[in-house]
């Protein structure tokens, strides 16, 4: 392009398409900015340095100066530059969640991935499974897989009910599901709780049984499976929870084989 001898005017439509997902930003140089349209992303240009924005729809306009200056009409007088946006972080998921008495507390467990910015995990419990209290909490560690321990040194007998809170660095809240067990006098049961089944999630309680695995079967009367499962027991009282995909309503049976070789058949109502 040859320089002119006369000064003149150009306008310079951008039209910007969003054929990239990324905030961009536009440069120019040796261009004197008279006038900006501006959106979510911001753009700079060169011999101004000042910030405008960018819009995908509608267009941007800018105007700007062809004078005497070299850089008003060279070749590198504008740039498109894009931005790589941040990318989201994927929620707190809690893997795993299980309470089981032993001797005379109650253990509580739990596993979480996907951890990025939490403060700290509140164990809450409840007797009437609506109001909680706090009763002790852990601090996070933030990492890919983590496992969590804590304890209630006072459960109430009959029936406890338990969640986590999660609290972020910003005091953002966010609660784990709530899980319930029996604590009462010792004996020698395998008992399923709540019978019959309330949401589709039921707790498989084993106290002072033998030690060893238990393995466990959800059929139907006519023996389809819903549910296969293994417990490694090592003594004591033990609650585990399990959730049922949407089955229909009836009667289902619990068989459970013992270390020994005993089957335990209990009938369960969904």
């Amino acid at each position: 392009m040859s320089t002119p001898k006369n000064y003149f005017m150009r306008n310079i439509l951008f039209l910007l398409f969003p054929f990239l997902l990324m905030s961009a930003l536009l440069t120019g140089s040796g261009c004197k900015k008279e006038h900006s349209t501006s959106s979510s992303s911001e753009a700079d240009l060169r011999i101004t340095t000042d910030a405008a924005a960018l819009s995908y729809s509608p267009a941007s306009n800018f105007n700007f100066t062809v004078n005497s200056d070299p850089a008003s009409y060279a070749a590198d007088r504008f740039m498109v530059v894009f931005e790589t946006p941040s990318l989201s972080v994927m929620p707190l998921t809690f893997t795993s969640f299980n309470a089981y008495e032993q001797k005379n507390l109650v253990r509580i467990d739990w596993t979480t991935s996907n951890e990025n910015g939490i403060k700290q995990f509140n164990i809450e419990k409840s007797v009437a499974g609506d109001h909680f209290i706090k009763i002790s909490d852990v601090q996070a560690n933030n990492s890919t897989l983590n496992n969590y321990q804590s304890a209630d040194i006072t459960p109430a007998e009959g029936y406890n009910f338990y969640r986590i809170q999660s609290v972020s660095n910003e005091d953002k809240i966010f609660y784990s599901d709530i899980i319930k067990i029996y604590v009462g006098k010792d004996d020698h049961r395998i008992t399923i709780f709540p019978n019959p089944v309330i949401g589709n999630s039921f707790n498989l309680r084993i106290a002072n049984r033998i030690s060893g695995t238990y393995e466990i079967r959800l059929m139907n009367l006519l023996g389809k499976t819903f549910l296969k499962n293994t417990i490694q027991y090592t003594g004591g009282i033990i609650t585990k929870n399990y959730k049922i995909g949407q089955i229909p309503k009836g009667i289902y049976k619990m068989v459970i084989k013992t270390p020994s070789g005993e089957e335990k058949v209990i009938s369960i109502l969904f």
